[in-house]
């Protein structure tokens, strides 16, 4: 299982990371017990105050995101639930390719295309893990030139990326953890 952020970088006066951590170590005596589903809800409800308190400053256009990833339990099958606020803060599921992130807004071409095409061609499960990580470092090379030829710094930095399978999970571009012990960084990202 994994839980991705996108948006605000400080919630509850918290860095994102020592948030994550404090929710982590809340539901962490239920984990094995707990399926994706129900994470991502204990995950909406532990943010969800946070978010309220953002948002109640109408100068506050961000988002507040997270990705609950990973297997399904019963069918052994990849599953991913996106919570979103100010607009979409109860868990919803998706099938499709996910294009998060402040860097989409330079590749909204590629999302209409993909958006347009038949939903076999959009449905996660349709693609092999290799077809999955290239279109996600073409379309991430694409986001950054653009950026770069607008001369506008919006997104970069970090940069992860991890792969779930039934049998375990392995970065194929792991997180900076600096500061951070090994335990805490596998804990955290």
């Amino acid at each position: 299982m994994a839980i991705a952020h996108h948006g605000y970088n400080i919630l509850d006066s918290h860095p994102i990371n020592e948030f994550l951590e404090n929710f982590i170590m809340q539901v962490e005596t239920s984990r094995t017990t707990l399926g994706v589903y129900e994470i991502a809800l204990e995950l909406q409800r532990f943010t969800h105050a946070a978010a309220r308190a953002i948002f109640s400053n109408p100068t506050n256009t961000g988002v507040i995101g997270f990705w609950a990833a990973g297997i399904l339990n019963k069918t052994q099958a990849p599953v991913l639930y996106e919570i979103c606020w100010p607009n979409q803060p109860d868990p919803e599921q998706r099938k499709i390719i996910v294009f998060g992130g402040d860097g989409k807004e330079f590749i909204r071409h590629h999302i209409a295309e993909l958006e347009q095409a038949p939903p076999k061609c959009r449905e996660i499960e349709n693609y092999t893990i290799d077809d999955a990580l290239d279109l996600h470092t073409k379309l991430y090379a694409e986001a950054e030139r653009k950026q770069n030829e607008e001369q506008k710094h919006i997104f970069g930095g970090h940069q992860h990326q991890l792969v779930i399978q039934t049998g375990g999970c392995r970065w194929t571009k792991a997180p900076r953890c600096q500061g951070l012990t090994s335990k805490q960084c596998q804990r955290i990202f």
